[in-house]
């Protein structure tokens, strides 16, 4: 639920709000050339469109976790390696397994990207970044063989240092995924099937709250 991850990203503020600031009132810095973010989010979007034997399709809205790890190349200049899972639903709205909107199998959506991410020089707390990645997301349908395909993505979000070595890190994604045409999406044991009939992109947006460690 979205509330769920609101409360998660909240609660993590609050917890390390009171570490923010040292005795004298100063800012801690961080340091180090190495990253590593596990995090937990929310992921939505998920609609394919020209889909045979329905009249729409898409993986349901939901929680997601993963991890990313990124490596300082120049000041400011981090290469990005990140791994993403939403274990959700697959649905159809007037499709061959049944009239309105129907909840057809269980799906796990993995995102695996390699990219980068730019941090302008600040002297604020806060360290805003952006960010770009290409990579595969492979979607596994309970019960039927999963699809791999080609994927991009552009993002950003800010940081926020507690320790020199600890954080915390906010992000929002865009990841584009190409799906050709005669993509098989699902097909159940009597080889009834919902196929991609044309080339299309599945959009799908996540917002994530991480523990940012450095070293």
């Amino acid at each position: 639920m979205k509330s769920r991850f609101e409360h998660v990203a909240l609660a993590m503020i609050m917890t390390v709000a009171p570490a923010w600031a040292g005795p004298s009132g100063s800012f801690p810095t961080s340091k180090g050339s190495v990253e590593i973010t596990p995090f937990y989010g929310y992921r939505f979007g998920g609609d394919i469109s020209d889909v045979e034997n329905a009249r729409d399709v898409k993986v349901a809205e939901g929680s997601s976790y993963g991890l990313m790890l990124d490596i300082q190349v120049e000041p400011g200049a981090f290469v990005e390696l990140r791994y993403s899972r939403q274990s959700s639903e697959l649905k159809a709205s007037d499709s061959v397994y049944g009239a309105g909107q129907v909840d057809v199998t269980d799906i796990d959506v993995d995102h695996y990207m390699l990219g980068g991410t730019y941090e302008p020089e600040t002297s604020h707390l806060v360290r805003l970044f952006v960010s770009a990645d290409l990579g595969v997301v492979h979607f596994s349908p309970q019960g039927f063989d999963g699809e791999t395909r080609f994927a991009f993505g552009l993002g950003g979000g800010f940081k926020l240092p507690i320790a020199n070595h600890f954080g915390l890190r906010f992000d929002g994604r865009w990841v584009a995924t190409r799906l050709s045409g005669s993509t098989d999406i699902y097909c159940n044991s009597s080889g009834s099937c919902l196929v991609v009939s044309e080339g299309t992109f599945v959009n799908q947006f996540e917002f994530t709250a991480g523990l940012n460690f450095r070293f």
